[in-house]
């Protein structure tokens, strides 16, 4: 066996790993900042995962801001990290001593023990067994004694820990373990390749958190093709890295809503669309780069929007439909830099989205709602009551036949009836058919429901006539009314679809991508241009070279 030693020398790094604090803009250094970005978490986190690398890859952990080394794999070798929520025997302690411990798991193999490495702060030990409660590992712990006679042996109960499963298996005591590749790209579940780091979290109460640790300006080599097509305008393609970056550095440390996960931003457009350096879609691998997009990033290094000496999280999207959004019309707050623009720019590209149309059935819709937690029985009516000055609904009630439901904010509404954007310009029903109204009536045993028109009463004379007017009911409690048949309405008329047209997609604030497009292309304009069309009263600000464009 190839003997594997320890790393004496820890690294200092100069920049902090806990994020960056966004502040005035002669304080910004934003090419050099690190970004961690947010794989797989919540109820997306992980029991175990495979990484891989061409290289080497070096396991370890942060002492603040220092990586300290603790495993060096070989060459091209795939690991497991897992977490690890086992009792075990500890055997002996090494200390910092990796070699005598590997060694000391030969001599036990000797003796039929499987024993495996363990690094807490007190250093590397050889510990066996993976027990999953107290009584199991002391029983199997007075087993042992019968075998190791020359070792005082102690059961360590579970904490926080993660396996690293390679010709060795080690456990890390720790709730944070780096996975560092050699040749700075490592590949995760067979599936995507990433610049930089692996980070594997254990939060409180779940699986393993997966973080990506690499530099901002490398991020954005996935992210700009990410969320535009490369193809595009050059000027496009630079005002997108632009308002990538600002977003990103808006976001990192404290100031970011995954602050709570150990990471700035995800990898969707929760925050910014980021596909890796190679991704795989449909068991096919494609490139998450382009030399046009990696161009446009290295063009603008460093260069960020600013209004009142703060970075902005600038905000974007797809299309328009022509005008774009006040921020308070959508997100309920105001920032003045957010303000809606009249935009033919987006028009003119893409005619699914410059006027789209979408039907979905009785049952696709309350399907859609009910994920939503919105339930109005079979739905009768759809109605915009209101709209922003733009031309997006902000407000729509939904009449059914058990209640009535509005949805409020651009976003409630865009999301809840599966649209592009909220900017409708009609909603029709068709396939309308007619029910009439329908009472219950329970003996306790079973219920029997009748149509309203098939009803009949018995007259004291034993004949039968045709129920109408107001319905009345005889019970224990005394005399009480069914249903008032004159205020209601005598049947309904219930849809069997809805045909929503509307314009642009996204949520409407900030730049709209297709629009930089136009602009480029149509109106000759620079990514600058472009920049100070859609946000308003900001400045470009280059934070390599300190100066305002």
């Amino acid at each position: 066996m190839k003997k594997l030693t320890l790393f004496i020398l820890t690294m200092i790094i100069t920049f902090s790993i806990t994020g960056f604090n966004r502040g005035a803009s002669e304080n910004l250094h934003v090419e050099t900042q690190y970004i961690r970005v947010g794989l797989k978490y919540g109820s997306k986190a992980v029991n175990a995962s495979q990484v891989y690398t061409k290289g080497i890859i070096t396991y370890g952990v942060y002492n603040g801001d220092n990586f300290i080394p603790l495993y060096k794999g070989k060459e091209g070798e795939q690991a497991v990290i897992k977490k690890d929520d086992y009792y075990h025997i500890v055997i002996a302690g090494f200390g910092g001593d990796l070699d005598k411990g590997l060694s000391y798991i030969d001599e036990l193999r000797k003796k039929n023990v499987d024993g495996f490495l363990m690094y807490d702060e007190g250093g590397y030990s050889v510990v066996t067994g993976e027990y999953m409660s107290q009584e199991d590992a002391n029983n199997a712990l007075n087993s042992l004694k019968n075998i190791i006679l020359d070792r005082k042996l102690t059961v360590v109960n579970p904490a926080k820990a993660i396996y690293i499963i390679t010709s060795q298996k080690i456990s890390v005591r720790t709730d944070r373990l780096i996975v560092r590749p050699s040749n700075n790209f490592i590949e995760i579940d067979n599936d995507t390749t990433y610049r930089g780091e692996l980070w594997f979290v254990r939060q409180d109460g779940s699986d393993m958190t997966v973080i990506n640790y690499l530099p901002l300006e490398q991020y954005l080599y996935s992210v700009v093709p990410s969320e535009m097509p490369s193809s595009w305008p050059m000027e496009a393609l630079k005002a997108q890295a632009v308002a990538a970056r600002s977003y990103a550095v808006a976001n990192l440390g404290a100031n970011s809503k995954y602050a709570k996960y150990g990471f700035d931003v995800s990898n969707d457009v929760s925050s910014q669309a980021y596909n890796g350096y190679i991704y795989t879609y449909n068991g096919n691998k494609y490139s998450g780069e382009s030399s046009r997009t990696n161009e446009a990033v290295d063009d603008t290094k460093g260069i960020v929007l600013i209004y009142n000496g703060k970075v902005i999280d600038a905000l974007y999207f797809s299309h328009s439909g022509g005008y774009t959004e006040n921020s308070e019309d959508v997100f309920k707050y105001a920032e003045p830099y957010y303000r809606s623009v009249n935009d033919p720019y987006s028009l003119g590209y893409n005619p699914d989205l410059d006027n789209w149309s979408v039907t979905y059935t009785q049952a696709e819709l309350k399907d859609m709602l009910k994920k939503k937690g919105i339930d109005v029985g079979d739905i009768l009516d759809i109605k915009i009551t209101d709209k922003s000055s733009s031309g997006r609904a902000t407000s729509v009630i939904i009449s059914g036949t058990k209640n009535n439901y509005t949805l409020q904010g651009e976003t409630n509404i865009r999301m809840s009836l599966g649209l592009k954007s909220a900017m409708i310009k009609s909603i029709a029903k068709a396939g309308e058919k007619t029910v009439n109204r329908v009472v219950t009536v329970t003996d306790g045993r079973m219920t029997i429901a009748k149509d309203i028109e098939s009803l009949y009463a018995i007259k004291g004379d034993w004949s039968t006539s045709k129920v109408s007017g107001n319905l009345f009911v005889i019970s224990k409690f005394g005399l009480g009314q069914l249903n008032d048949a004159v205020n209601e309405p005598q049947n309904q008329s219930i849809p069997e679809s809805f045909t929503f047209v509307g314009s642009g997609s996204g949520h409407g604030v900030g730049m709209s991508q297709y629009g930089a497009r136009g602009l480029a292309e149509k109106a000759g304009k620079s990514f600058i241009d472009i920049l100070k069309y859609y946000y308003k009263d900001i400045t470009v600000f280059d934070t390599t070279a300190n100066k305002s464009l």
